[in-house]
This record gives C-alpha cells, sequence and structure tokens, in this order.
C-alpha cells in the first residue's frame, strides 16, 4: 500500500478516536428537530431570493445576454447559495443554538 495513503489512514483514525472519546459519553450529538432547521433555512432564503434579483435587475438591464432565463437564474442562484451557504446560515445556525438545541437561556 502506498505510504502517504497508510499515513492519512492514520491521521483520519486518530482524529476518529479523539473525537468520539472527547464527547461526554461518546455518542454524537443530537440533531436539532427537522421543522426547525426547516424554519431557519426559510427564514434565511426567502429574503436572499427576493433581494438579490432586484439588486442585480440593473446589471440584467445593461447586459441583457446575462439576464436570460438560463443565464439570468445561474447568476442569481451563484448569488443567492454562496453567501447563505458560507456566511448567513453559519452565522444564523451560532445565533439560534440554544432554539435549536432546546435550550433556553433565562
Amino acid at each position: 500500500m502506498n505510504t502517504a495513503l497508510q499515513d492519512n489512514r492514520e491521521v483520519v483514525t486518530v482524529c476518529l478516536q479523539h473525537q468520539v472519546l472527547a464527547s461526554p459519553t461518546g455518542a454524537m450529538p443530537a440533531q436539532p428537530p427537522r421543522w426547525k432547521q426547516a424554519l431557519l433555512t426559510y427564514l434565511v432564503i426567502c429574503p436572499m431570493t427576493m433581494v438579490i434579483p432586484q439588486l442585480l435587475a440593473p446589471l440584467f438591464a445593461r447586459f441583457p445576454q446575462l439576464g436570460g432565463p438560463i443565464t439570468g437564474n445561474l447568476i442569481v442562484n451563484l448569488f443567492v447559495i454562496l453567501p447563505v451557504v458560507f456566511y448567513i446560515m453559519p452565522w444564523v445556525t451560532r445565533r439560534c443554538a440554544n432554539w435549536l438545541r432546546g435550550q433556553h437561556k433565562v
């Protein structure tokens, strides 16, 4: 077997063992209820899908070839999905972590 591949497998094995040993019961934390995840996702995606096309309208007016049915949708989706996945959802999820897990601060 390739030594680099063997080294990678050993690193992954050690990381997985550390993760299991580091958790208090050795189990993965419980996932939040699906309805809470769906609601939070809706509350983030819905405004983005309404605002981004309006913001890109001047670009599509200036360059009509970008505003076609396929290219326009691809560009709008790019400007919605990337910020949501990499910036907005992680931030919102951290801010709502207690609510998602059912832990309420008093």
